[in-house]
């Protein structure tokens, strides 16, 4: 990994898992002014800087502009900006946690209507200085001697909850998110192997997916996170369920044993958190996962 990698890495962690909430739940309800459509929706992912990040197509207030597609940042969040050009006026605020357990205060505005490619949606979104703490992240990695260009501007990023009540196809291979009908869910999985996943809704609206895997001592609940651009990362506790020991600050191969599908091999690193642990892009790319965010189902297959 180079000096750039690894502060791009920096960058993008402050963001994956924020679970910008409280009081989970176990189903979502059906998105407010969501695309009715009869077909499924191709939303193209394109890349980020130099990294594997990946960012999405959104229209909001007649312009188009590029936000991060991250599956662990569980709440679709506008930076300041992009509030303005949505004539929103934050309010309120929302509380959650980092995946390293420090905690996350924002205002939220809305409901906003955005169109992330062809997919149309009317929700609450939350705000944050998104660019701002990029800012500083490079400033940082600058005085560290790091060769860090300052990344693109984005308006944000787009969470999962954007979905609430659909069914999206996860395909990082072929760089692309699918917003699925009844139909094409059906005729997409049937050739794919039901997994056992968690579906869970905070009070502020984030959602998150968890995986089961088996472990030596009972199972693990490991978050889909494409914001995470590093390893997949376990907790301290998740190797001693696994019966391992992982050198600090140093990735390991390991094959992860997904309840339904089978051993995946990722390559792992230790990092305390309030997870099990959390499946890094590296690992996500090796899969095509379709969730189904209202009834917490979902169906994985190995990426051809």
């Amino acid at each position: 990994m180079t000096k750039r990698d690894t502060a791009y890495r920096a960058i993008v962690l402050f963001f994956s898992a924020a679970a910008l909430g409280l009081a989970p739940q176990t189903h979502a309800q059906a998105a407010p002014g969501a695309t009715g459509s009869s077909q499924s929706i191709v939303l193209p992912l394109e890349p980020y800087a130099d990294t594997p990040l990946k960012t999405v197509a959104v229209t909001m207030g007649g312009k188009t502009v590029p936000f991060l597609f991250d599956t662990g940042g569980g709440l679709t969040v506008v930076t300041p900006e992009a509030a303005d050009t949505l004539g929103c006026t934050p309010f309120g605020q929302v509380t959650g946690f980092r995946a390293d357990g420090e905690k996350i205060t924002e205002k939220r505005c809305g409901p906003v209507a955005l169109r992330i490619g062809a997919y149309e949606t009317t929700d609450e979104v939350g705000v944050f200085d998104l660019m701002g703490l990029i800012r500083k992240q490079v400033e940082h990695a600058r005085k560290a001697g790091r060769d860090v260009p300052m990344p693109p501007t984005i308006g944000g990023l787009v969470g999962l909850s954007s979905f609430k009540g659909r069914i999206v196809t996860l395909d990082y291979a072929h760089d692309r998110i699918v917003v699925e009908t009844p139909a094409s869910a059906r005729a997409r999985t049937r050739s794919m192997q039901p997994v056992t996943a968690r579906v869970v809704t905070e009070a502020s609206g984030s959602m998150n997916v968890l995986l089961q895997a088996r472990a030596q001592t009972g199972t693990l609940w490991l978050q889909v996170d494409s914001g995470n651009n590093g390893p997949t990362f376990l907790s301290p506790h998740a190797a001693g369920q696994l019966g391992i020991k992982l050198p600090k600050d140093k990735q390991e191969s390991l094959d992860i044993d997904l309840i339904g599908l089978g051993k995946v091999a990722a390559s792992v690193q230790l990092r305390p958190m309030i997870y099990d642990g959390q499946l890094g892009i590296g690992t996500i790319r090796k899969l095509v996962l379709t969730i189904d965010l209202a009834d917490g189902r979902a169906w994985a297959e190995l990426s051809k």
